[in-house]
């Protein structure tokens, strides 16, 4: 296979001056890339008045450093409301993807094969260039996004903390979707550690690339540093940034004092862009401190000192000062948190310690000998240059890039047994059959006693099996299709949806690479092509009853019951709907199926809740999307309302018993009612006698099929079976 060589790169904001460990990274990245002629585009988000924000970006120079290929600038928006956007962190939200841009990149950069998104907050930009080009992408993490905000969060005063603590958690709920994201084809973390936490909770495959800030640092061999008499302490950094400020209010109090008794000479020199008040203050406050800001050159303090201190107590990810120091060969004294996520070794490439009197004496001893200050700075440039090759961190993005394939061969048509319930749907049935291979294995589960002669479309197709269902409604006669399978992998069809067979081939194929899936479901759409309500949802709390009694699903699409994402929008649900779904076909055998107390509706919903139980997920698929409802296949609507309702409760009752489901059930009624009323009111009487039917089930728990009752009945059945 060949590697992609031509990538669209997307930043998070221009990286031209370098403010910070953030832009150097992407500088470093940006200078690699282009060096090895990888770069067919960059998109940059932008503010149209840079100083408004604090910032000074250098457009110009970012442009001639990536020339001849084309920069796109998208505008950011900065305003608050994007705070409040209900499906992405304002950090994501903010930087949005305007109607133009992809078709601009399309044009310009028509020989792109790959997407490069440096930085999770610029994710939504790669994702329309990714699926809308139909490229390999892959996401660049600087930090467990979510950790991190949480660390901004307890540096912050109220109300600020406030506020950026709900951005965190909301970070770290958009962080684990991504890692479950169809559109990434890899994961590159920037830190050791944080690459083996998220391997282990990500589908998306995961790799370690260490830093590409010393590309930025332009290390020069005949600068590095040297021994001398100097009795200078540095730390290097930004000086606006909350980290950094702890750090360095730690070493001036609890670590500072105790070299100063030791080797009362010793100056501190800390130097760093646009100190804060509070960081003027703390220097001016500590005997023999002095802040050199704003420098041009700050390598010029690093080579001079005798001794780099890198005292981190907060934040996350890879300290990108610490890259620095070892590059120019300075002896360094870091804590654990400061070099976490580099794969050094302590005593070796630094001195590691967290504790004040031990970092002080590790701070003297160096200031102390001359020979084992080179010796450890040595080390430590030597570790820094190979563990940041920007050739090998290149190849192994290309590599992630490079579409994965399964062990063995990928799933084919004969690798899966289509099974469709048909309910009097034998018109429906025929033209999903003359839409699909006649090789397609496909079983017809009959549940009305060959009432329209299905049985006769078995006659003279090899590949198509009849089985009677008997009429004990879906979950029995799904059990039965695929209970009696030869094939590895089981399509659960509706007879009135209309998936493709290249739709079926890829969930399955989908499934067969999520190893922690156990089921892959279609997005399904309505008649008027908009993602139907209930293609999943979550599992009933009161808090969810609450808010869809409330009817503020609407403004809350994720709080409610029943998901109603938009096209293309990724999201983790706890249930999908079995109405196009792929499962493996052995372990959905050992969840014992489709839970047979429903006649029909809920048992997708226990499924779901089956499958986590026993550690697997149930997975929507954003990007395979079948349309739906081409007509009715089978009962009178009104009939299947009140079996909804009737199963939704009896689901309640089996899984939620006592006071807790009571108040769920009466809640679920309780917001049916209102929606009853207010339909009758503004005359929408068909609406109306929808949600009549739907409240009669959910109260008296009983529907009715063919003058049968099959919801209390059933319930009532297992229940016995059971004991």
């Amino acid at each position: 296979m060949t590697s992609p060589d031509r990538w669209i790169i997307v930043a998070d904001s221009p990286f031209i001056p370098t403010y910070g460990g953030g832009e150097k990274e992407h500088l470093g990245f940006v200078q690699a890339a282009v060096s090895a002629g990888l770069v067919a585009a960059l998109v940059v988000p932008t503010d149209t008045d840079p100083t408004a924000v604090g910032r000074v970006d250098d457009m110009d120079a970012i442009r001639s450093l990536v020339a001849p290929a084309p920069v796109f600038e998208v505008p950011r928006a900065r305003s608050l409301l994007r705070g409040l956007n209900l499906r992405l962190p304002y950090v994501v939200a903010s930087r949005p993807i305007h109607d133009d841009l992809l078709e601009s990149v399309s044009v310009a950069a028509p020989d792109a094969d790959a997407v490069v998104v440096f930085s999770y907050k610029s994710h939504e930009i790669g994702r329309v260039l990714a699926q809308g080009l139909g490229l390999p992408a892959v996401l660049r993490h600087h930090n467990l996004e979510g950790i991190y905000h949480r660390s901004l969060a307890a540096a912050a005063t109220f109300p600020r903390s406030w506020a950026v603590r709900v951005e965190a958690e909301r970070i770290a709920a958009d962080e684990k979707r991504l890692e479950r994201s169809s559109w990434l084809t890899g994961i590159a973390d920037i830190s050791a550690s944080d690459t083996e936490l998220r391997r282990r909770r990500s589908t998306v495959p995961v790799a370690y690339v260490p830093p590409f800030a010393l590309g930025s640092l332009d290390v020069d061999p005949a600068a590095a540093w040297r021994p001398s008499d100097s009795r200078t302490v540095v730390f290097l950094g930004a000086l606006d940034i909350s980290t950094n400020h702890d750090a360095i209010a730690w070493f001036a109090r609890r670590v500072w004092p105790s070299v100063r008794r030791a080797v009362p000479e010793a100056r501190w020199s800390v130097v760093g862009r646009r100190p804060t008040q509070a960081v003027r203050d703390l220097v001016e406050a500590t005997p023999g401190a002095e802040l050199h800001a704003d420098v041009p050159d700050p390598s010029i303090q690093l080579r001079a000192a005798a001794v780099a201190v890198n005292p981190a107590v907060s934040g996350s990810g890879v300290n990108i000062k610490l890259v620095e120091y070892l590059a120019t060969g300075i002896p360094v004294v870091s804590s654990t948190r400061g070099m976490a996520g580099l794969l050094l070794e302590h005593g070796r490439d630094l001195l590691v310690v967290d504790e004040p009197d031990r970092f002080a004496s590790s701070v003297v001893s160096l200031l102390a000998d001359h020979d084992a200050a080179h010796s450890i700075g040595a080390r430590g440039r030597t570790a820094a240059l190979d563990l940041m090759n920007t050739d090998t961190s290149l190849n192994t993005l290309s590599k992630l890039l490079s579409r994965p394939t399964a062990a063995g061969p990928q799933p084919q048509l004969d690798d899966l047994e289509v099974v469709l319930v048909s309910y009097r749907s034998r018109h429906h049935v025929e033209t999903l059959l003359g839409s699909w291979p006649e090789k397609l294995p496909v079983v017809v589960v009959d549940n009305s006693a060959n009432a329209d002669g299905i049985a006769t479309l078995a006659e003279g197709l090899p590949n198509l099996r009849y089985v009677s269902g008997g009429g004990q409604g879906f979950a029995r006669a799904a059990n039965l299709g695929a209970f009696s399978s030869q094939k590895p992998y089981v399509v659960f069809v509706n007879p009135d949806s209309r998936p493709t067979a290249d739709h079926l081939l890829s969930l399955v194929r989908g499934l067969d690479t999520d190893r922690q899936a156990v089921s892959h479901a279609a997005t399904v759409t309505g008649a008027d092509g908009q993602v139907e309500i209930g293609v999943g949802g979550w599992e009933p709390s009161v808090p969810r009853l609450a808010v869809n009694a409330a009817g503020l699903h609407k403004i809350l699409p994720r709080a409610g019951l029943f998901a109603e994402p938009r096209l293309g929008e990724l999201v983790e649900l706890d249930w999908t709907t079995g109405a196009c779904m792929a499962v493996r076909t052995e372990p959905f055998r050992e969840l014992s199926g489709f839970d047979e107390s429903f006649f029909v509706y809920a048992e997708d919903m226990a499924f779901g809740r089956q499958a986590r139980s026993a550690g697997w997920h149930c997975r929507l698929r954003e990007d395979v999307v079948v349309p739906h409802g081409a007509g009715s296949s089978g009962a009178p609507s009104a009939e299947m309302l009140r079996l909804r309702g009737a199963s939704f409760a009896g689901y309640l009752r089996r899984y939620h018993p006592g006071l807790r489901g009571g108040v769920m059930r009466l809640l679920f009624a309780t917001g049916t009612t209102g929606r009853m009323l207010a339909q009758t009111l503004t005359g929408h009487k068909e609406a109306a006698a929808r949600s009549r039917s739907l409240l009669v089930g959910t109260v008296t728990q009983r529907a009715f099929v063919g003058g049968h009752e099959v919801a209390r009945t059933r319930f009532d059945e297992t229940a016995e079976r059971a004991r």
